[in-house]
């Protein structure tokens, strides 16, 4: 999983390891690694600043990787790709390194036909098209979050005046779970 320490990343990581997954997370920074795995309870967490991902990757899952959870695409996602197991699913939620600019990014994966290779599958996933199973969801996630199975993080910016520069910081890794403005 990708971007573990943002706020999409660090719910779902939390949500497979409540489902009893193993979680290997990937996150910019020692501290936000270090949160993943004492805080959040994931299993490990790769600093893509300072570590060789794909090294990490077939060292912590020297049988591939079975579901990947997307939020960052570029190298990331590359690395993933490199990782596979049979039949892997690779969930594309996000792409943070894009920039998120409007346009399309320089490249796509260039190991994409990792994907055929290992009769993997790759989709998309917008919350919206699961509306019907939101109280569903809302129901699990308040109990995991009562029980201590799920943690919010927040980074909080204070004043609207700080609010762009919180929002560029999304972009540069220096929130920690949901960045948030007070106003």
């Amino acid at each position: 999983m990708s971007a573990t320490a943002g706020a999409t990343g660090s719910i779902a990581a939390q949500i497979a390891r409540a489902l009893g997954s193993r979680v290997i997370g990937t996150a910019g920074g020692e501290g936000k690694c270090r949160w993943a795995v004492e805080v959040a309870g994931m299993d490990a967490c790769v600093d893509h600043t300072s570590a060789d991902v794909g090294v990490e990757l077939a060292r912590l899952a020297p049988d591939g990787i079975d579901v990947y959870f997307d939020n960052a695409g570029g190298a990331l996602l590359e690395a993933a790709l490199a990782h596979l197991a049979p039949r892997a699913r690779i969930v594309v939620c996000g792409g943070i390194s894009t920039g998120y600019d409007g346009g399309d990014p320089a490249h796509g994966p260039r190991n994409y036909l990792r994907i055929g290779l290992r009769r993997a599958r790759m989709e998309g996933f917008v919350c919206l098209d699961h509306v019907d199973r939101f109280p569903e969801a809302f129901g699990r996630l308040t109990a995991w979050s009562a029980s201590g199975d799920i943690v919010l993080e927040e980074t909080i910016a204070e004043g609207l005046e700080r609010a762009l520069s919180a929002l560029a910081g999304l972009f540069h890794g220096r929130n920690l779970g949901k960045q948030l403005v007070r106003v």
